[in-house]
């Protein structure tokens, strides 16, 4: 049995940290920060039950490996369909071999984004970049489920007035300077099932959704560059992406808040999660410590 270079007192060849005073027994430098901000540990005393779970291997699948394996595969399948056209030992319409090339070139790309993707998450499974682990009770879970749903049809229900305004502004036009009746009820009959057809994904896709969401694992890990929620990967590690704001909330539960930034080819996008926390859990160290990997 090993024994911790701090205290010397013995250790699991396995253990991250020592159960008897905490010290980090990773040897990778960028692992050694202060336990007692990372694990929540209340004015520098050992709490044994997060010394534990940080020994224990978190049991958790990775979510963004299996994408990046579909990725690759598509990639292989639409590189064979063009190698047969470039052999000749199929012939393919010209239209064919340019969507495979073009398929194909998408599918590499995500493959290798998603690779990236899964590689980090795993840094969070096996605890390398790992700042705080815990699962949501159930109570926490339906709160913040509940929370998401609330967002999500606040948000679909303005969208979708905005979008049947202009609908009906754009067909209504036609309606009136049109001289034919069946050709005006036509378009009047077009617009309204344009508005039925957007109604039944603005209000019916926030049900789903808290659907999915009963169903993930309840899991929630947080990094200084990234995060995993409810089967959920978050990332900011990318170039002009960061953090823009993490603070501590109690409405509409006690948690956490964390507001990241990250821009694409086109435009700056910013993306919050309002996050439940346990009572063991130290919102202020782990505040702080995001706030200083960032």
């Amino acid at each position: 049995m090993n024994h911790c270079p701090q205290c010397n007192q013995p250790v699991n060849p396995n253990d991250k940290f020592c159960q008897s005073c905490g010290y980090d027994l990773r040897s990778s430098p960028k692992q050694k920060e202060n336990f007692y901000q990372k694990n929540g540990s209340v004015k520098g005393k050992i709490n044994t039950e997060m010394l534990n779970r940080a020994n224990q291997k978190i049991q958790l699948k990775n979510s963004q490996m299996p994408i990046a394996k579909v990725a690759w595969l598509l990639a292989i399948m639409f590189g064979f369909i063009i190698i047969l056209a470039i052999t000749e030992i199929v012939a393919f319409h010209p239209a064919l071999i340019m969507i495979s090339i073009f398929f194909m070139l998408v599918s590499i790309v995500i493959g290798f984004m998603f690779k990236g993707r899964a590689q980090k998450m795993q840094s969070l499974i096996d605890g390398d970049s790992l700042i705080a682990y815990w699962q949501m009770d159930k109570m926490d879970k339906k709160k913040y489920i509940n929370h998401l749903f609330s967002a999500k049809m606040m948000k679909n229900t303005a969208i979708f007035i905005v979008t049947s305004v202009l609908i009906v502004i754009i067909f209504g036009l036609f309606v009136i300077f049109m001289s034919d009746g069946e050709e005006r009820l036509l378009m009047a009959l077009t617009g309204l099932g344009i508005i039925l057809f957007l109604s039944i994904f603005a209000f019916g896709f926030p049900y789903f959704y808290r659907w999915s969401n009963q169903r993930k694992d309840g899991h929630v890990l947080i990094g200084a560059k990234y995060a995993y929620v409810n089967g959920y990967f978050h990332n900011w590690d990318y170039p002009l992406s960061g953090i823009q704001e993490i603070k501590k909330i109690n409405d509409p539960f006690d948690g956490v808040l964390l507001a990241y930034y990250y821009t694409d080819r086109t435009l700056k996008h910013s993306e919050t999660i309002e996050i439940p926390t346990p009572s063991q859990v130290d919102v202020e160290a782990l505040i702080k410590s995001v706030e200083a990997g960032n």
